[in-house]
C-alpha cells in the first residue's frame, strides 16, 4: 500500500533549503574503472586515481642536461569536461628506493582525456615499480 513508499517531498525540501543558502553539494559520485570521481551541484567536478603502477620506467632519452621517459597517459576521464580541467599527476613511488625523478606533464587542451606525462632524471637509468596518482578538477557543466 502507499504507506510503505518514502515520499521524496522532504529530501527535495532540503535541497531546494541548501539551493537557497548557496550551499554547495554532491549530486553524484562513484567509481569508473580505476577513476574515483564527484560531481557537484554547482557545476564543479573532481576525479582522480589515487595510486596507479606504470611498472618499471626508463629514463634514458636525453633531455637537456637530464633524461626522460616516453610519454605514460591514465588515459580518459570517467566524464567529459567543460572546459580544460586543472590536474596534478604526483609521483608516489618506486621499488628500487629513493629516487631524483620529478613528472613534467605534457600541454593538452583536453577535456576528455588525462594529460600524458614523462618522468625526468638527472641520471640514465630505471625507476622500479613505479606508482603515480592524479587528481583533476574542473566544471562538468
Amino acid at each position: 500500500n502507499a504507506s510503505d513508499y518514502i515520499s521524496p517531498d522532504p529530501i527535495n525540501a532540503a535541497f531546494d533549503i541548501l539551493d537557497k543558502l548557496g550551499v554547495d553539494y554532491v549530486v553524484e559520485q562513484g567509481k569508473s574503472g580505476e577513476w574515483w570521481y564527484r560531481k557537484w551541484n554547482s557545476g564543479r567536478a573532481e576525479c582522480g586515481i589515487d595510486n596507479k603502477s606504470f611498472g618499471n620506467i626508463d629514463h634514458k632519452h636525453p633531455w637537456g642536461g637530464m633524461f626522460s621517459s616516453d610519454q605514460k597517459s591514465f588515459g580518459n576521464y570517467p566524464f567529459a569536461f567543460a572546459s580544460r580541467p586543472f590536474t596534478i599527476i604526483s609521483f608516489q613511488s618506486t621499488s628500487n628506493g629513493t629516487h631524483t625523478s620529478y613528472v613534467a606533464q605534457a600541454n593538452t587542451q583536453s577535456t576528455t582525456e588525462a594529460p600524458k606525462f614523462m618522468l625526468i632524471d638527472p641520471g640514465n637509468g630505471t625507476a622500479l615499480g613505479t606508482t603515480f596518482g592524479i587528481y583533476v578538477c574542473g566544471r562538468y557543466k
